[in-house]
């Protein structure tokens, strides 16, 4: 079974460090989707958080959390993940919340 964490994010410089560091450490293996949502300048992401890989999706504009998150949804469908968690970018992931 296959799980990807999907954060969208706009303009979200110095909480998405944060959150992807909540994630690094985390044994559940997954990958994270990250959809910048048209921030101006874009975010930098890593490629990766811990042994996590992270995918990064770039909007051209600001269509809010309810587009970015389509976007991103529609994006991991398309890959055949089987299960989505969501976090928001500024969020810290819980030990375990993955596990359960």
């Amino acid at each position: 079974m296959t799980l990807v964490v999907l954060i969208p994010a706009y303009l979200a410089g110095h909480d998405l460090p944060r959150t992807l560091a909540s994630l690094a450490g985390d044994p559940v293996p997954f990958d994270i989707v990250v959809v910048d949502d048209g921030s101006v300048p874009p975010l930098e992401v890593p490629e990766t958080a811990g042994a996590h890989r992270i995918v990064t999706l770039r909007r051209d504009v600001n269509g809010g959390v309810a587009a970015a998150l389509n976007t991103g949804v529609e994006f991991v469908l398309a890959q055949g993940y089987d299960l989505i968690a969501r976090l928001d970018a500024g969020d810290m992931n819980e030990p375990d919340r993955l596990a359960m």
